[in-house]
């Protein structure tokens, strides 16, 4: 990324800040890139964040304008956009000794900076998009796919009744392609303001730690599958998983794309709220990408399995068992975003019970001692 200088406003005013510590900001929580207004130009035009870190870093997709009042800003300090920001910033866990004990720690450290460096928030944005787009074609297209098997097997049957029962999925994946986009709309307005923080990065690296071995797991696993039963499926699934793990990474690598902020003054109390609030609210951000990519995968399959059993000639209803069955996965995936979003008001209804008997619990001990 160049050094570009990009203006900031915030509640306290415009504030003028380089690229890669505005980047850094966006990163570690401190700023939320979604939700806020930038201008490349000195405030001539306004876009989000993370529009102009984009166009900073050479994209070229043009920004498009918004208005410099059309979404909240939050006072930030002017100590968090100069240079002292940084003695914020996490400086890890001390080690309990750095002898030649630690050279696998070291290795997975290494493992994990490497993956830091190139699982940004730019690239969960840039694949949140793209799997929303590809989501949305190809439910299209299963849909499609649905109705030409619909037809075929009332060619086969001889009934237009058949036709019927046998459009009544692709035409429900529809209608359930408008609750997806209308449930992540939601669900990233919900998460723009719902905010937590955690006190250290440790938890946090501990986690992608974990989604990213599972990713890495699943690709084996896929890769074996397929060497057995010369099928492949079973890399093809591998892969997928892999690459939502990546994304699930990305989001604990950079935990402001969840409004989750580290911040080493919280209490106990409030690491637990923020590390189970970021777990609720990475559901809910990877949701819309489970969407785009699955669907992607279950589309391929439809297709593959309904022209593998029209090609041996099956009967009728052999063909629409296989079409029901990956289009009524399908369906559920397509809701996928509206299942997250209201788990998720579950998730803090919860975790707001929970704080507000212990915050009661807590003003009424020294009540009793007293």
């Amino acid at each position: 990324m160049s050094a570009t200088t990009i203006t900031v406003q915030f509640s306290n005013g415009p504030r003028t800040v380089d690229a890669i510590k505005l980047r850094e900001l966006v990163d570690t929580g401190r700023v939320t890139g979604a939700s806020r207004v930038a201008s490349l130009d000195g405030g001539a035009t306004w876009v989000s964040v993370d529009q102009a870190l984009a166009a900073a870093a050479g994209a070229t997709t043009a920004p498009s304008a918004v208005s410099a009042t059309s979404v909240p800003a939050e006072s930030i300090p002017d100590s968090v956009l100069g240079e002292s920001w940084a003695t914020g910033a996490d400086p890890g866990d001390a080690p309990y000794s750095d002898g030649w004990e630690r050279t696998p720690t070291r290795v997975v450290a290494g493992f994990l900076e490497l993956c830091r460096a190139k699982l940004t928030s730019s690239f969960f944005l840039a694949g949140h998009g793209r799997a929303m787009t590809l989501g949305n074609v190809f439910i299209l297209i299963a849909a499609l796919i649905g109705i030409v098997v619909a037809c075929v097997n009332a060619g086969k049957a001889e009934s237009f009744r058949v036709f019927l029962q046998g459009i009544i999925l692709p035409v429900i994946l529809l209608l359930a392609q408008y609750a997806a986009n209308r449930a992540t709309g939601a669900g990233e307005r919900i998460l723009a303001a719902t905010r937590c923080s955690v006190r250290a990065r440790a938890v946090l690296d501990i986690f992608a730690l974990i989604t990213l071995v599972a990713g890495i797991g699943a690709f084996a696993a896929g890769i074996a599958l397929t060497v057995d039963t010369e099928h492949h499926r079973g890399v093809i699934d591998g892969i997928v998983i892999m690459v939502l793990s990546w994304h699930a990474a990305a989001l604990c690598f950079a935990p402001g794309l969840t409004t989750t902020r580290v911040d080493h003054t919280v209490s106990a109390w409030k690491e637990a709220v923020g590390v189970f609030g970021f777990l609720g609210k990475s559901a809910l951000r990877m949701a819309p990408v489970v969407f785009g990519y699955v669907t992607v995968l279950f589309t391929w399959h439809l297709f593959w399995g309904t022209k593998h059993i029209v090609q041996k000639d099956a009967p009728a209803a052999d063909i629409q068992n296989i079409a029901n069955g990956n289009l009524g996965i399908l369906v559920l995936l397509a809701l996928t975003p509206f299942f997250a979003f209201m788990a998720f008001a579950m998730w803090y209804h919860l975790l707001a019970l929970v704080e507000s008997v212990f915050h009661i619990e807590r003003q009424a001990a020294p009540k009793a001692q007293a």
